[in-house]
C-alpha cells in the first residue's frame, strides 16, 4: 500500500512539473502571437490550441491578462468541442462579456475576474469577432496609482538563480500574485527599442553595479521617454526568465518610479 501511495505521489509530482513547463511554453507562444500582430489591438483576446492541458489554461489566461491588461480567453480544442478559461483585470469585469458571448457558445459563466466557456470548435472565429466588437478598457484616471511592491533589491542581487527561485512559486494568478520588485540604481545601457508588430512594447538593457540587466515593458511605447531622462532609474518589475534562444533573466517592467519618490 505504501509503495502504491509513493508511486501515485511521484506521478503527481511529474504531472505538476510537466504542467509548469507547459505554462512557460504556452505563455511564450501567445506572447509571440501578440508580437506578430495576430490579434486585435483592443478588446478581449482569444487564444486556442489543441491539446492544451486543462490545468494550464486558467493559469496561462491569468498570466496573460495581467501582462496585457485586457480580458484573455485560453481555449483547449478537443475535437468538435472546445473548452477554456478566461481571466480579466480590475476595471474590466469578465462577467460583462458573458451576455455578448452567449449567442455563439454552448455555455459560459463565472464571476468578474474568472470564467469558463464551452463552445463548438467551428465557432471559435465567431467568438473572436463578437469579442472584438465589444471593446472595453479600464477607466483612465488622472490619479497616480499607489506603487506597491514586495521587495527592495539592488542590481547586483539580480541573477538567473533568483529568477528561477521566483518562478518556482508559480503558477501566479488570483491569490498568488507574481512578486513586484523595486530595483534602484539602474542606468540605461544604450537606447530603448520599440518591438512587436505594432512597436507597442519597449525593450531595454540596464547596467547597475557592473550587472547587465535586460528588460521588457509591455504596451508602454508611449512611456519609452521615461527611461531616457539620464541618471539613475528606479523601476518596479517582475523578475522572469526569457526562454527565447536559451534561458535568460529578464525584468518585466511594471512602472518607473519618479526620481522624487
Amino acid at each position: 500500500a505504501y509503495a502504491k501511495r509513493l508511486e501515485a505521489h511521484d506521478k503527481e509530482v511529474a504531472e505538476i512539473e510537466e504542467a509548469t513547463v507547459a505554462i512557460a511554453v504556452d505563455a511564450l507562444s501567445v506572447e509571440v502571437e501578440l508580437d506578430e500582430g495576430q490579434h486585435p489591438a483592443q478588446g478581449a483576446l482569444v487564444f486556442a490550441r489543441e491539446g492544451w492541458h486543462p490545468g494550464v489554461v486558467g493559469i496561462v489566461a491569468a498570466r496573460m491578462a495581467e501582462q496585457v491588461q485586457r480580458p484573455v480567453w485560453i481555449l483547449s480544442i478537443e475535437g468538435e468541442i472546445t473548452r477554456g478559461s478566461g481571466r480579466s483585470v480590475p476595471g474590466v469585469p469578465l462577467s460583462d462579456l458573458y451576455e455578448v458571448m452567449e449567442p455563439v457558445v454552448m455555455r459560459v459563466g463565472g464571476h468578474k475576474a474568472a470564467g469558463g466557456v464551452t463552445l463548438k470548435t467551428d465557432h471559435i472565429e465567431q467568438l473572436r469577432q463578437v469579442l472584438a466588437s465589444h471593446q472595453e478598457r479600464p477607466e483612465v484616471s488622472d490619479e497616480v496609482p499607489p506603487r506597491h511592491y514586495d521587495l527592495d533589491l539592488t542590481p547586483q542581487q539580480l541573477d538567473l538563480s533568483l529568477a528561477q527561485s521566483v518562478q518556482s512559486m508559480a503558477p501566479f494568478g488570483e491569490g498568488n500574485r507574481d512578486p513586484i520588485l523595486r530595483i534602484s540604481g539602474l542606468r540605461l545601457d544604450g537606447r530603448p527599442r520599440l518591438v512587436g508588430a505594432g512597436e507597442e512594447h519597449v525593450q531595454a538593457t540596464f547596467q547597475g553595479n557592473g550587472v547587465r540587466i535586460p528588460a521588457i515593458w509591455f504596451r508602454a511605447a508611449g512611456r519609452a521617454k521615461d527611461l531616457t531622462g539620464g541618471g539613475e532609474l528606479t523601476v518596479l518589475a517582475h523578475l522572469g526568465i526569457n526562454h527565447y534562444r536559451g534561458r535568460h533573466m529578464q525584468l518585466q517592467i511594471v512602472d518607473v518610479v519618479p526620481s522624487n519618490r
